[in-house]
């Protein structure tokens, strides 16, 4: 979502928009128990407090797994006495996020403000990233 945004724009309230809306477009399918709302709380949570959640969430707490042995348990609202939760499978939901993106990606493709914002766009790089790291993993 924040791809799209011209150099220079005022971004604060326009990206809470433009993520809900990508949200939306991309994946409130797959994710039925989530508001817009709710995805941005979570990023910001993670973002800007190293928390799964914001006190916006309607969940007390997002639960992600990352045991392959539960790779079957993803996407689930738990209410426990009251108190709700959403279980997420860690990688299921990376794989469908990244699927997301690539779909969102190729719609933009003839975008100039997202042509130019992608060459910014932290990338794994397996090789290393030259000239800083050769031959080891990089994250840049």
């Amino acid at each position: 979502a924040h791809l799209q945004l011209p150099e220079g724009a005022n971004t604060r309230n326009r990206v809470k928009s433009r993520y809900q809306q990508w949200f939306t477009k991309y994946l409130a399918a797959k994710y039925t128990f989530l508001t817009p709302e709710d995805v941005y709380s979570l990023r910001n949570g993670v973002v800007h407090q190293g928390s799964f959640g914001h006190d916006n969430s309607q969940f007390e707490r997002v639960v992600f797994t990352v045991h392959d042995k539960t790779r079957g348990m993803h996407n689930n609202f738990i209410d426990f006495g009251g108190r709700k939760f959403l279980q997420l499978h860690a990688r299921v939901f990376c794989e469908d996020v990244i699927e997301a993106v690539r779909k969102c990606q190729a719609e933009m493709a003839d975008n100039k403000d997202v042509e130019r914002n992608l060459a910014r766009v932290v990338q794994a790089h397996p090789e290393g990233y030259m000239p800083v790291i050769s031959g080891s993993p990089a994250v840049a």
